[in-house]
């Protein structure tokens, strides 16, 4: 319920294209790290990808 209350003011800042590009080299950045993290754990058998994930994302909001 409150989303929908406070949707009209969030979409336009989450869809602009400005805002994308604003902080895309911040995206870019976090998600080559990402990449490595992944990189090295390759070919070593399973692993959780959730918290190698939640710390790019918590990286990239924070």
């Amino acid at each position: 319920a409150l989303y929908r209350a406070h949707k009209k003011l969030l979409t336009p800042a989450v869809n602009s294209t400005e805002a994308v590009n604003r902080f895309a080299h911040i995206f870019n950045y976090q998600a080559a790290i990402l990449v490595k993290k992944l990189k090295d754990r390759a070919g070593n058998g399973e692993f959780n990808i959730h918290e190698a994930v939640s710390f790019c994302v918590a990286d990239i909001a924070f």
